[in-house]
């Protein structure tokens, strides 16, 4: 037996509550170098790290400077990571005068820019409908110019997209899962799995989407 305890808090208190070794640098790469095709090939051994230390003292002290928006270090950032839906596209709340249309033409404009600088721009959603591949295709309709239009070069951008998708293939192979079932509705997760060489999947739906009879 065991008791689940649940308490609401600010994402901020979350962070800063968390035991020390989360901050332990744990990737032999850096974050500059880190790509998806990277933790696909990566040798290490899955990790699972204990919960939220009790009793931090005055968590929120330093939330704030931390998450203010700084520009000299913005610019001189070497890596930056990009959520779509509500971040690049589908914005809401823009300045007085300024479309919600123009507020996404200019930031998609500003992601473009880091891209021509020769900065590390990764693009990372939690929307496990889509595996890298169908990403890319969705980043490049937006207007975000990650890749030349060919197949080559869409294949090489799926290094600059991490998706719920290619993170849950990514750990059942590194924990070694044998013939995982798949409850989902949208083939991105078979797609990675497949990519990451699990196969004997059993899955809900076929490798077109659609729905197996019960």
């Amino acid at each position: 037996r065991f008791q689940v305890s649940v308490q609401s808090m600010h994402p901020g208190k979350a962070c800063l509550m968390l035991k020390s070794v989360y901050s332990a640098e744990r990737l032999h790469v850096s974050l500059k170098n880190l790509s998806a095709e990277w933790l696909l090939e990566s040798q290490k051994d899955v990790q699972l790290l204990p919960g939220p230390e009790s009793g931090t003292e005055h968590p929120n002290d330093n939330w704030s400077n931390a998450t203010q928006f700084k520009r000299q270090e913005f610019d001189s950032a070497e890596t930056y990571i990009f959520d779509g839906h509500g971040t690049l596209w589908g914005v809401r709340g823009a300045a007085q005068g300024v479309t919600n249309l123009d507020l996404e033409q200019q930031i998609i404009s500003q992601v473009n820019s880091l891209i021509a600088a020769g900065k590390q721009v990764i693009f990372a959603t939690n929307d496990s409908n889509y595996s890298r591949r169908m990403y890319v295709d969705r980043l490049l309709k937006h207007g975000i110019c990650l890749c030349n239009d060919d197949e080559f070069s869409r294949e090489q951008a799926k290094q600059k997209v991490v998706t719920a998708a290619f993170t849950c293939a990514w750990f059942l192979k590194k924990a070694l899962i044998r013939k995982p079932f798949v409850i989902c509705s949208h083939v991105g997760l078979l797609e990675e799995l497949r990519e990451a060489g699990i196969t004997d999947y059993v899955a809900t739906i076929d490798n077109q989407g659609q729905a197996y009879k019960e």
